[in-house]
C-alpha cells in the first residue's frame, strides 16, 4: 500500500510506526515545504533508507519504502510565496484571514516555496488495476495494490484535492481537515466541509464520516469500488487507525454474498 501524507509531515506518525515496525507492505510519500521540518523529514527519511545496509550496498526493499519531497501540494504548479505562522505547524499557502484571532496561526513572515500537484504525481504510481497510457491503454496487472490519502495543509486541503483532477480517484481513502462551515476563518480561501463535501461528490466518493476536531473537522472518504483490506499498517496506533479499522468493516460488509450494507449514518456537524 501507498500513504501519501501532506502539509505537517514533519511528526508524521506514519513514518514513526514504518520506522518501528519495518512493515514491508507499506510506501510512504511526505510533501512539506517547510526549511524547518525538511530537514528533520530528510535525517528521518535517509536513516530508514540505509536500515540493514551491508557492503556499502542499500537495502533494495528499504531504500524504496520512504520519501520526503520539499515541496507543497496546491491546486496549480508553480513557485509562489508561502505564509510562515507563529508556530510552523499553523503555517499554509493561504494568506492569514483578517479575522484570525488564533495566536498559532498569526503570520510571521513569507519564504518563496515550489508548489505541486497530485495530479502530476499520482500518474507516476504503478497501481493496479489502472489504465494508464505508461500500459499501452490496458488495465495494469501488477503494481501498487492500494493508495490511501492524508491531507492536512491548514486551509488549502480542498486546494490539494482539486490540484489532483480526475486522478484522485486513484486513491483508495482519503482524509482532510477543513473549517466547519460558517465558523471564523484562520486563512483567507481556506477549505469549507460544504465546499469539499460538494466537490469529492463530484469524483463519486462515499462520505464516511465528519468528525469535528476543536474548531476545525475531519472529513473521510471512501472510493465506491474499494474492495479492501485495509493494510494493518493503517489499523493501528497511526492516526484515524479507528477510522481506517471500521472501513474495513464496511468493506467486507459491502462484498459479502449477501450484499446487504448501507454507508454508516453520518455525523452531523454545525
Amino acid at each position: 500500500s501507498e500513504v501519501l501524507r501532506t502539509g505537517r509531515a514533519r511528526e508524521s506518525d506514519y513514518l514513526k510506526k514504518l520506522e518501528l515496525t519495518n512493515d514491508e507492505e507499506t510506501a510512504i510519500f511526505l510533501f512539506d515545504p517547510q526549511p524547518s521540518s525538511g530537514v528533520q523529514l530528510a535525517e528521518r527519511v535517509a536513516k530508514f533508507s540505509l536500515r540493514g545496509i551491508e557492503d556499502e550496498w542499500l537495502d533494495p526493499l528499504k531504500s524504496n519504502q520512504a520519501f520526503y519531497t520539499k515541496a507543497a501540494l496546491g491546486e496549480n504548479e508553480g513557485i509562489t510565496e508561502f505564509n510562515v505562522a507563529w508556530a510552523p505547524a499553523c503555517s499554509s499557502l493561504l494568506a492569514e484571514s483578517d479575522e484570525n484571532d488564533f495566536w498559532c496561526a498569526k503570520s510571521d513572515g513569507k519564504i518563496t516555496v515550489t508548489v505541486l500537484t497530485l495530479a502530476g504525481f499520482l500518474p507516476l504510481i504503478d497501481k493496479k488495476g489502472v489504465t494508464t497510457a505508461q500500459h499501452g491503454g490496458n488495465h495494469n496487472s501488477t503494481g501498487v495494490e492500494q493508495i490511501h490519502l492524508k491531507i492536512d495543509t491548514e486551509g488549502a486541503d480542498l486546494m490539494v484535492l482539486r490540484g489532483a483532477r480526475d486522478f484522485l480517484r486513484m486513491c483508495d481513502t482519503v482524509i482532510i481537515e477543513c473549517q466547519r462551515d460558517g465558523s471564523k476563518s484562520f486563512h483567507k480561501g481556506e477549505c469549507v466541509t460544504k465546499d469539499a463535501v460538494a466537490y469529492m461528490d463530484t469524483l463519486g466518493f462515499k462520505l464516511y464520516k465528519i468528525k469535528g476536531q476543536g474548531g476545525l473537522v475531519n472529513i473521510f472518504w471512501v472510493h465506491p469500488e474499494y474492495q479492501g483490506p485495509v493494510p494493518k499498517f493503517l489499523k493501528r496506533r497511526v492516526t484515524f487507525s479507528k477510522f481506517y479499522s471500521a472501513i474495513d468493516g464496511w468493506v467486507a460488509a459491502k462484498y459479502s454474498p449477501a450484499a446487504n450494507y448501507s454507508m454508516p449514518k453520518i455525523t452531523k456537524i454545525s
